[in-house]
Protein backbone atom coordinates (compact mmCIF):
# COMPACT_ATOMS: atom_id res chain seq x y z
CA UNK A 1 0.00 0.00 0.00
CA UNK A 2 1.19 3.80 -0.66
CA UNK A 3 1.43 5.57 2.33
CA UNK A 4 2.71 9.00 2.54
CA UNK A 5 3.84 10.60 6.04
CA UNK A 6 2.82 14.45 6.58
CA UNK A 7 5.92 16.37 8.15
CA UNK A 8 6.20 20.21 8.57
CA UNK A 9 9.61 21.34 7.27
CA UNK A 10 10.49 23.04 10.75
CA UNK A 11 10.55 20.63 13.78
CA UNK A 12 11.42 17.28 12.25
CA UNK A 13 14.04 18.79 9.84
CA UNK A 14 15.53 20.71 12.40
CA UNK A 15 15.37 23.70 10.12
CA UNK A 16 17.95 26.98 10.52
CA UNK A 17 18.02 29.80 8.12
CA UNK A 18 21.64 29.50 7.52
CA UNK A 19 22.48 25.78 7.37
CA UNK A 20 21.36 23.99 4.12
CA UNK A 21 22.15 20.57 4.55
CA UNK A 22 18.85 19.21 4.99
CA UNK A 23 17.80 21.46 1.67
CA UNK A 24 19.59 18.65 -0.48
CA UNK A 25 16.77 16.06 0.02
CA UNK A 26 14.44 18.65 -1.69
CA UNK A 27 16.85 19.17 -4.73
CA UNK A 28 16.32 15.33 -6.38
CA UNK A 29 12.28 15.37 -6.41
CA UNK A 30 12.15 19.06 -7.82
CA UNK A 31 14.25 18.66 -10.62
CA UNK A 32 12.80 15.44 -11.48
CA UNK A 33 9.60 17.00 -11.61
CA UNK A 34 10.34 19.52 -13.95
CA UNK A 35 12.41 17.23 -15.78
CA UNK A 36 9.83 16.77 -18.61
CA UNK A 37 9.72 20.50 -18.74
CA UNK A 38 13.29 20.77 -19.20
CA UNK A 39 12.72 18.32 -22.14
CA UNK A 40 10.53 21.10 -24.32
CA UNK A 41 12.78 22.80 -26.74
CA UNK A 42 15.08 25.36 -25.44
CA UNK A 43 13.84 28.68 -26.20
CA UNK A 44 16.43 30.79 -23.87
CA UNK A 45 19.72 32.26 -25.25
CA UNK A 46 21.14 32.64 -21.87
CA UNK A 47 21.06 29.18 -19.99
CA UNK A 48 22.17 25.69 -21.66
CA UNK A 49 19.08 24.25 -19.80
CA UNK A 50 15.40 25.81 -19.80
CA UNK A 51 14.61 26.26 -16.70
CA UNK A 52 18.26 25.52 -15.36
CA UNK A 53 18.63 22.68 -12.42
CA UNK A 54 17.90 24.03 -8.71
CA UNK A 55 20.16 23.69 -6.53
CA UNK A 56 20.18 23.44 -2.40
CA UNK A 57 22.03 26.26 -2.59
CA UNK A 58 19.34 28.28 -4.85
CA UNK A 59 16.88 26.65 -1.97
CA UNK A 60 18.84 28.19 0.63
CA UNK A 61 18.76 31.72 -0.98
CA UNK A 62 15.30 31.75 -1.61
CA UNK A 63 15.14 30.92 2.44
CA UNK A 64 16.73 34.00 3.25
CA UNK A 65 14.86 36.38 0.63
CA UNK A 66 12.03 35.41 2.46
CA UNK A 67 11.10 33.42 -1.10
CA UNK A 68 10.54 30.34 1.52
CA UNK A 69 9.06 30.17 4.26
CA UNK A 70 9.59 27.06 5.58
CA UNK A 71 6.96 26.90 8.84
CA UNK A 72 4.52 27.28 5.85
CA UNK A 73 5.86 25.16 3.69
CA UNK A 74 4.80 21.34 3.05
CA UNK A 75 6.88 18.04 2.44
CA UNK A 76 5.46 14.77 1.80
CA UNK A 77 7.58 12.50 1.84
CA UNK A 78 7.11 8.03 1.36
CA UNK A 79 9.26 6.17 4.22
CA UNK A 80 12.60 8.78 3.98
CA UNK A 81 12.00 9.68 0.45
CA UNK A 82 10.87 13.30 0.30
CA UNK A 83 8.36 12.64 -3.16
CA UNK A 84 6.88 16.39 -3.50
CA UNK A 85 6.62 19.53 -1.83
CA UNK A 86 5.14 22.71 -2.37
CA UNK A 87 6.85 26.23 -1.22
CA UNK A 88 5.07 29.37 0.34
CA UNK A 89 6.37 32.69 0.44
CA UNK A 90 5.44 36.22 2.33
CA UNK A 91 7.41 39.04 1.34
CA UNK A 92 5.64 40.39 -1.71
CA UNK A 93 3.61 42.60 -0.04
CA UNK A 94 0.21 43.59 0.74
CA UNK A 95 -2.34 40.31 1.41
CA UNK A 96 -0.64 38.19 -1.22
CA UNK A 97 1.17 35.06 -0.80
CA UNK A 98 3.68 33.40 -3.64
CA UNK A 99 3.32 30.04 -4.29
CA UNK A 100 6.74 28.91 -5.08
CA UNK A 101 8.01 25.59 -5.92
CA UNK A 102 5.00 22.77 -6.57
CA UNK A 103 6.91 19.50 -6.99
CA UNK A 104 5.98 15.34 -7.77
CA UNK A 105 8.31 12.89 -8.43
CA UNK A 106 7.28 11.38 -11.60
CA UNK A 107 7.18 8.39 -9.68
CA UNK A 108 4.46 9.31 -8.08
CA UNK A 109 2.14 11.07 -9.93
CA UNK A 110 -1.49 10.12 -10.66
CA UNK A 111 -2.19 10.06 -7.18
CA UNK A 112 -3.48 13.72 -6.35
CA UNK A 113 -0.98 14.87 -4.31
CA UNK A 114 -0.55 18.00 -6.81
CA UNK A 115 -3.83 18.94 -6.04
CA UNK A 116 -3.40 18.19 -2.15
CA UNK A 117 -0.52 20.23 -1.77
CA UNK A 118 -2.13 23.38 -4.04
CA UNK A 119 -5.00 22.75 -1.54
CA UNK A 120 -2.39 23.08 1.47
CA UNK A 121 -1.04 26.62 0.11
CA UNK A 122 -4.20 27.95 -0.09
CA UNK A 123 -5.51 27.12 3.75
CA UNK A 124 -1.83 28.19 5.04
CA UNK A 125 -2.10 31.57 3.00
CA UNK A 126 -5.41 32.11 3.91
CA UNK A 127 -5.60 31.43 7.62
CA UNK A 128 -2.88 34.28 7.85
CA UNK A 129 -5.04 36.94 6.37
CA UNK A 130 -3.93 36.50 2.84
CA UNK A 131 -6.34 37.21 0.55
CA UNK A 132 -4.69 35.98 -2.87
CA UNK A 133 -2.37 33.44 -3.87
CA UNK A 134 -0.24 33.86 -6.97
CA UNK A 135 2.27 32.10 -8.52
CA UNK A 136 5.90 33.52 -7.53
CA UNK A 137 7.78 32.79 -11.18
CA UNK A 138 6.22 32.98 -14.44
CA UNK A 139 4.30 29.35 -16.11
CA UNK A 140 5.40 28.39 -19.15
CA UNK A 141 2.49 28.13 -21.40
CA UNK A 142 3.79 25.42 -23.57
CA UNK A 143 4.19 23.10 -20.02
CA UNK A 144 0.37 22.09 -20.19
CA UNK A 145 -0.04 19.41 -17.05
CA UNK A 146 1.03 22.82 -14.82
CA UNK A 147 -1.55 24.96 -16.84
CA UNK A 148 -4.21 21.91 -16.86
CA UNK A 149 -3.75 21.61 -12.73
CA UNK A 150 -3.33 25.55 -11.63
CA UNK A 151 -6.44 26.32 -14.09
CA UNK A 152 -8.76 23.19 -12.37
CA UNK A 153 -7.88 24.50 -9.31
CA UNK A 154 -9.51 27.80 -9.45
CA UNK A 155 -6.76 30.06 -10.64
CA UNK A 156 -6.58 32.48 -13.48
CA UNK A 157 -4.12 33.90 -15.83
CA UNK A 158 -4.10 37.61 -14.71
CA UNK A 159 -1.38 39.38 -17.00
CA UNK A 160 -2.57 38.46 -20.85
CA UNK A 161 -1.78 42.08 -22.20
CA UNK A 162 1.91 42.37 -20.01
CA UNK A 163 2.93 38.90 -19.98
CA UNK A 164 6.77 38.01 -21.84
CA UNK A 165 6.15 36.74 -24.74
CA UNK A 166 9.08 34.92 -26.49
CA UNK A 167 9.21 35.19 -29.81
CA UNK A 168 11.32 32.88 -32.30
CA UNK A 169 12.69 32.86 -35.68
CA UNK A 170 14.06 30.40 -38.03
CA UNK A 171 17.31 31.31 -39.43
CA UNK A 172 17.47 28.96 -42.26
CA UNK A 173 14.70 30.70 -44.04
CA UNK A 174 16.15 34.26 -43.89
CA UNK A 175 17.83 35.89 -46.54
CA UNK A 176 20.61 38.88 -45.26
CA UNK A 177 19.37 42.34 -46.77
CA UNK A 178 20.05 45.79 -46.42
CA UNK A 179 18.36 48.01 -44.21
CA UNK A 180 16.09 50.51 -45.32
CA UNK A 181 16.67 54.34 -43.71
CA UNK A 182 15.25 57.13 -44.14
CA UNK A 183 17.58 59.87 -46.20
CA UNK A 184 20.14 61.73 -43.39
CA UNK A 185 19.74 58.34 -40.55
CA UNK A 186 21.97 56.01 -40.53
CA UNK A 187 23.54 52.84 -38.41
CA UNK A 188 26.67 52.06 -36.82
CA UNK A 189 27.54 49.61 -33.77
CA UNK A 190 28.42 50.08 -30.52
CA UNK A 191 32.01 51.92 -29.67
CA UNK A 192 33.42 52.50 -26.44
CA UNK A 193 31.77 55.64 -24.11
CA UNK A 194 28.30 54.74 -25.99
CA UNK A 195 26.38 53.54 -22.31
CA UNK A 196 25.51 57.17 -21.46
CA UNK A 197 23.63 57.33 -24.59
CA UNK A 198 22.24 53.73 -24.60
CA UNK A 199 20.54 54.78 -21.17
CA UNK A 200 19.49 57.72 -22.22
CA UNK A 201 17.70 56.10 -24.77
CA UNK A 202 16.61 53.68 -23.58
CA UNK A 203 14.94 55.39 -20.30
CA UNK A 204 12.68 57.31 -23.17
CA UNK A 205 11.41 54.73 -25.37
CA UNK A 206 10.69 52.33 -22.06
CA UNK A 207 9.92 55.22 -19.80
CA UNK A 208 12.06 53.83 -16.94
CA UNK A 209 14.60 54.72 -14.64
CA UNK A 210 17.56 52.81 -15.92
CA UNK A 211 20.55 53.78 -13.92
CA UNK A 212 23.64 54.22 -15.53
CA UNK A 213 25.76 51.07 -15.10
CA UNK A 214 23.26 48.84 -15.81
CA UNK A 215 24.09 48.25 -18.91
CA UNK A 216 27.82 47.20 -18.33
CA UNK A 217 27.00 44.97 -15.46
CA UNK A 218 24.34 42.81 -17.53
CA UNK A 219 25.77 43.57 -20.99
CA UNK A 220 29.43 44.64 -20.84
CA UNK A 221 30.57 42.46 -18.33
CA UNK A 222 29.47 39.42 -20.41
CA UNK A 223 32.70 37.32 -21.74
CA UNK A 224 30.79 36.63 -24.70
CA UNK A 225 30.63 40.62 -25.33
CA UNK A 226 30.48 41.49 -28.85
CA UNK A 227 29.90 45.42 -30.09
CA UNK A 228 29.56 43.74 -33.15
CA UNK A 229 25.90 42.90 -32.30
CA UNK A 230 24.91 46.01 -31.09
CA UNK A 231 23.05 49.08 -32.96
CA UNK A 232 22.69 52.74 -33.06
CA UNK A 233 20.99 55.02 -35.33
CA UNK A 234 21.79 58.23 -36.25
CA UNK A 235 20.08 60.93 -37.46
CA UNK A 236 23.41 62.73 -38.67
CA UNK A 237 26.08 62.21 -35.78
CA UNK A 238 22.85 62.34 -32.72
CA UNK A 239 21.73 58.83 -31.25
CA UNK A 240 17.91 58.50 -31.90
CA UNK A 241 17.79 54.46 -31.77
CA UNK A 242 18.99 51.39 -30.38
CA UNK A 243 18.82 47.31 -30.88
CA UNK A 244 21.00 44.34 -29.83
CA UNK A 245 21.36 40.79 -30.88
CA UNK A 246 23.23 39.48 -27.81
CA UNK A 247 25.01 36.51 -28.77
CA UNK A 248 25.94 33.98 -25.73
CA UNK A 249 28.47 31.29 -25.66
CA UNK A 250 29.38 28.62 -23.53
CA UNK A 251 32.25 29.23 -21.23
CA UNK A 252 35.41 27.32 -22.06
CA UNK A 253 34.44 25.97 -25.32
CA UNK A 254 33.35 29.32 -27.24
CA UNK A 255 30.19 27.45 -28.86
CA UNK A 256 27.34 29.60 -29.65
CA UNK A 257 24.90 29.02 -27.12
CA UNK A 258 22.33 31.05 -28.88
CA UNK A 259 20.83 34.69 -29.60
CA UNK A 260 18.56 37.00 -28.14
CA UNK A 261 17.25 40.32 -30.03
CA UNK A 262 17.17 43.20 -26.86
CA UNK A 263 16.22 46.50 -26.10
CA UNK A 264 14.58 47.65 -29.58
CA UNK A 265 13.63 51.34 -30.01
CA UNK A 266 13.33 54.94 -31.10
CA UNK A 267 13.47 57.93 -29.32
CA UNK A 268 9.26 59.03 -29.74
CA UNK A 269 9.65 61.55 -32.20
CA UNK A 270 11.48 59.34 -34.75
CA UNK A 271 8.61 56.65 -34.55
CA UNK A 272 7.00 55.75 -37.79
CA UNK A 273 9.70 56.70 -39.97
CA UNK A 274 11.18 52.82 -40.16
CA UNK A 275 14.14 52.91 -38.07
CA UNK A 276 12.88 49.86 -35.74
CA UNK A 277 12.77 47.76 -38.66
CA UNK A 278 16.28 48.78 -39.98
CA UNK A 279 17.46 48.32 -36.29
CA UNK A 280 15.87 44.76 -36.18
CA UNK A 281 17.15 44.07 -39.89
CA UNK A 282 20.68 44.41 -39.29
CA UNK A 283 20.30 42.33 -35.98
CA UNK A 284 18.92 39.25 -37.84
CA UNK A 285 21.54 40.14 -40.13
CA UNK A 286 24.35 39.61 -37.43
CA UNK A 287 22.80 36.80 -36.15
CA UNK A 288 22.37 35.13 -39.52
CA UNK A 289 26.25 34.84 -39.83
CA UNK A 290 26.59 32.55 -37.04
CA UNK A 291 22.95 30.65 -37.17
CA UNK A 292 22.34 30.11 -33.42
CA UNK A 293 19.65 28.23 -32.00
CA UNK A 294 17.66 29.37 -30.53
CA UNK A 295 17.63 33.07 -32.40
CA UNK A 296 14.58 34.95 -29.92
CA UNK A 297 13.66 37.94 -28.70
CA UNK A 298 11.06 38.86 -25.84
CA UNK A 299 8.33 41.22 -25.89
CA UNK A 300 4.96 42.05 -24.48
CA UNK A 301 1.33 41.74 -26.05
CA UNK A 302 0.40 44.87 -25.43
CA UNK A 303 3.60 46.10 -27.79
CA UNK A 304 1.62 45.90 -30.78
CA UNK A 305 3.67 47.32 -33.59
CA UNK A 306 6.62 46.06 -31.92
CA UNK A 307 5.23 42.19 -32.19
CA UNK A 308 3.52 43.27 -35.42
CA UNK A 309 7.12 43.94 -36.94
CA UNK A 310 8.10 41.07 -35.40
CA UNK A 311 6.65 38.70 -37.10
CA UNK A 312 6.50 40.33 -40.42
CA UNK A 313 10.49 39.64 -40.78
CA UNK A 314 9.62 36.30 -39.59
CA UNK A 315 9.30 35.58 -35.55
CA UNK A 316 6.68 33.64 -34.37
CA UNK A 317 5.45 33.54 -30.66
CA UNK A 318 6.44 30.26 -28.94
CA UNK A 319 6.24 30.67 -25.73
CA UNK A 320 3.80 33.01 -22.92
CA UNK A 321 5.49 33.16 -19.65
CA UNK A 322 1.98 33.78 -17.39
CA UNK A 323 1.51 34.90 -14.03
CA UNK A 324 -1.55 32.89 -12.41
CA UNK A 325 -3.68 33.80 -9.08
CA UNK A 326 -6.44 32.35 -7.67
CA UNK A 327 -8.52 34.56 -4.71
CA UNK A 328 -8.93 33.05 -1.68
Amino acid sequence: MFVVEVRNMVGSLAYTGLDISWLESLVEPINAAYDDWRALERVSAYTPADPPPVSAEDLSRAVQRGDIAPEACRVLWHADRPVALVTLGFNGGGRVARLGWLAVHPDYRGRGLGRELLAHAAEEARVRGFETLVTASHVDSRYEPALRLLESDGFEWVDRERCNLTLKMDLEAWEPIQPRLPEGFSLRTWRDGDEAAWTEIKRAVFEDNTPLGYWQNVFGNRHDFDPQGWYFCLEGDKPVGISAAVLTRYSGSGKVMGCCIEWVGTLPEYRGLGLGRALVTACVNYAYRFRPKPFVLVTQPFRKHAVRLYESLGFRTVREWRTYQKVL
